[in-house]
């Protein structure tokens, strides 16, 4: 219950420079995503710092996207994300620097 009302309290309130890592949980099957989700972490290469991805099976991938910027920066990458159909699951978990 903590984390969620933190995570609530992050994505409408925090601002300030910020560290932490976003999952992402996208089915790799819908048509593009995998090439938007690309071209959007191209797009915000100045707060990612690195990525991972792991297939979790043979539809569903994970993206660990490291990052570190504004509050403002990264709220708006999440969004961005979250917003782009095939995208299950997104889930912050941002830091105080």
């Amino acid at each position: 219950m903590k984390a969620l009302i933190v995570e609530h309290k992050w994505m409408k309130k925090e601002e300030g420079t910020r560290i932490g890592v976003l999952v992402i949980v996208f089915d790799h099957h819908t048509r593009d995503l995998q090439k938007m989700l690309t071209q959007i972490e191209h797009e915000h290469r100045q707060i990612i710092c690195s990525s991972m991805h792991l297939h979790l099976d043979e539809q569903m991938c994970l993206e660990a996207i490291a990052v570190r910027g504004q509050a403002r920066q990264i709220r708006e990458l999440s969004d961005l994300l979250r917003s782009k159909r095939g995208v299950r699951y997104v889930r912050p978990t941002i830091l105080s620097i």
